[in-house]
């Protein structure tokens, strides 16, 4: 009886084992053959429209570009124009804090770099052959 509910245990595990191991290496030689990293360019998968909507989009494109430049423009104006209206004392504190606050600035871009660098390796090289 036991020997019997063995056999037919094996006979149902047995072809669905060997089944996903066959599944299991047919993956692996399609990854090998079909591999998904390609070394030449990448697909520019950019639509770009076509007639009068084409048009419709340069055309849109370039109002919002000049939006931008003229909003930067009076952004510009109006500082300058604050600036003018604080007394002498006033601006040479504005002056002196704009350039303490460029400074830490550029520090900390500084120390980010460094800390981004790949760290040098410590002991000798060994020579080419």
């Amino acid at each position: 009886m036991r020997l019997l509910v063995l056999i037919i245990t094996l006979l149902i595990t047995a072809p669905a084992t060997t089944c996903l191991a066959q599944r299991n290496a047919a993956r692996k030689i399609d990854k090998e053959l079909f591999n998904k990293s390609r070394r030449g360019k990448a697909f520019d998968d950019k639509v770009k429209a076509r007639g009068a909507a084409g048009k419709a989009i340069k055309k849109q494109e370039k109002k919002d570009a000049l939006r931008v430049k003229e909003g930067d423009k009076s952004m510009k104006e109006l500082k300058d124009r604050h600036f003018k209206m604080q007394n002498i004392a006033t601006r040479e504190r504005m002056k002196a804090n704009g350039e303490k606050t460029s400074e830490k600035y550029k520090a900390k871009k500084q120390k980010q770099r460094k800390e981004q660098r790949r760290p040098k390796r410590q002991g000798k090289r060994k020579p080419r052959k």
